[in-house]
């Protein structure tokens, strides 16, 4: 989901599926050190969460009724670039999965890749003609 706060903000926000251990940082301290110049992660086991780890949740939208994804949250965020959230989560889990599969990647992966773009791909014509639309509603 993606949006705008308002026709005359830049505020804008955007929501997605983030996996779990990304979004679950309650008992997790960031911080920035200034003489390394390296971000730092504290993380903290005495905060614990009252979420299920496994739990699955029913999603209503319009495509109808669907299983939420497991182990993963659903993330809202908002400001003047929330796509830039979901991109360094993306990036983060690419570089992940070329440490641990070796960078080769198998012809089922590269073909769900593919796939996805493809999703994408038309995800941002359909965002573009939305907002042709809206801007001709303006006028």
């Amino acid at each position: 989901m993606h949006g705008q706060s308002s026709l005359i903000s830049f505020g804008r926000f955007a929501s997605g599926w983030v996996p779990a251990e990304f979004a679950d940082a309650l008992g997790t301290s960031i911080s920035f050190n200034k003489d390394s110049g390296k971000v730092e992660l504290d993380k903290t086991e005495g905060l614990k969460t009252s979420a299920t780890k496994g739990r699955r949740l029913i999603v209503f939208g319009p495509e109808g009724f669907r299983e939420s994804p497991g182990n993963h949250r659903l993330v809202i965020a908002m400001g003047s670039s929330p796509e830039t959230y979901f991109d360094a989560i993306n990036e983060a889990l690419g570089a992940i999965a070329t440490a641990t599969q070796g960078g080769t990647g198998d012809a089922t992966l590269q073909r769900d890749l593919f796939e996805a773009l493809e999703l994408i791909s038309e995800e941002g014509e359909r965002i573009s003609k939305l907002e042709q639309q809206v801007k001709g509603a303006e006028k």
